[in-house]
């Protein structure tokens, strides 16, 4: 088995925690979760032939990115980037993260999401956000209340992190 580190990556607030927890436990909370740190889980699902076990770190969400602990973005393979879909501000909190994970690390592959596509939509935020969509891997509106689009997110980005025919590692 292939064993990868990713990081859910986003703003205060952004469905980051929900995201986790719908795609590990399939299970929704509609009580806010603010994380303190970082919540780490693990998961493994089939990329084609080869399992893959994705070690997901939760990173508390921070609208000052430079807040953010490099540390805690060490080693990964990848990273999800969350953008709540009716706050447009949310956009301009992931260009900086996104910005600065590549200046500490170099560019690597992201998913951009769409967090809370089950609400109203800001149309502001697809505007803002062209340029978060031209660089990532994949982009996918989803809803951790319903599911919708979750496992997708995290199935991308680990197909994207993982080489056709890779041995575990």
């Amino acid at each position: 088995m292939i064993s990868r580190k990713i990081c859910l990556l986003g703003g205060v607030c952004v469905g980051k925690t929900s995201l986790a927890q719908r795609y590990i436990h399939s299970c929704f909370s509609g009580e806010y979760q603010s994380t303190i740190g970082v919540k780490v889980h693990k998961k493994t699902l089939q990329v084609g032939q080869q399992a893959v076990g994705l070690v997901v770190w939760d990173i508390q969400g921070e609208d000052r990115y430079d807040k953010v602990l490099i540390s805690f973005l060490k080693g990964i393979a990848g990273y999800i980037l969350v953008v709540d879909s009716t706050q447009p501000h949310t956009v301009q909190v992931a260009t900086a993260l996104r910005d600065r994970v590549q200046e500490n690390f170099g560019p690597m592959p992201y998913v951009l999401v769409y967090s809370k596509c089950d609400l109203p939509e800001d149309p502001q935020t697809r505007c803002d956000s062209v340029g978060l969509e031209a660089g990532s891997c994949f982009v996918v509106q989803t809803s951790s209340l319903s599911g919708d689009g979750v496992d997708q997110a995290f199935m991308e980005l680990a197909k994207s992190i993982i080489p056709q025919g890779s041995k575990a590692t």
